[in-house]
């Protein structure tokens, strides 16, 4: 399904994600495991100490995790 290519996700990511589907769609949250199951990805857990990199000024404080584990990503 993607060749060559090695997913890896962020943990405070899917757990955003897995949130949101709780509250719209829960009916589709076991679906979410056999998903990640089936993606083979390897799952990152986001940094604690999110001021380890000086990222870019951000709007909303909450998705500075998003932004410092893609920066980090980079690496």
């Amino acid at each position: 399904m993607l060749g060559d290519h090695h997913p890896v996700l962020y943990g405070y990511g899917l757990d955003e994600v897995t949130q949101v589907m709780r509250r719209k769609f829960p009916i589709a949250v076991p679906k979410r495991e056999l998903f990640l199951a089936a993606l083979n990805c390897e799952i990152m857990h986001t940094r604690a100490d999110l001021d380890i990199v000086a990222g870019p000024g951000i709007r909303d404080a909450k998705d500075r995790p998003v932004l410092v584990s893609a920066l980090i990503a980079l690496y």
